[in-house]
């Protein structure tokens, strides 16, 4: 499964987040792509990688790069 920025707001961060631990409990490999969103839950992830990246102003950071975590 592969799901890229959809932390950025905390009822849609919850429902992902729950929809990912019962991917991974099933077993499914689970991969999340985003560029450190305030909701990102950041206790479920192994961080992979990371790779520099324009965020278009959607975050605070301005020198924010685009990181690959596993999500366990």
């Amino acid at each position: 499964m592969l799901v890229g920025d959809l932390f950025y707001e905390a009822a849609l961060a919850d429902r992902v987040t729950d929809f990912l631990a019962r991917c991974r409990a099933r077993n499914i490999q689970v991969l999340v792509g985003d560029p450190g969103r305030r909701f990102l839950p950041g206790d479920r992830l192994t961080f992979l990688a990371d790779y520099p990246g324009h965020d278009f102003g959607l975050s605070d950071r301005p020198d924010a790069c685009n990181q690959v975590f596993g999500f366990r």
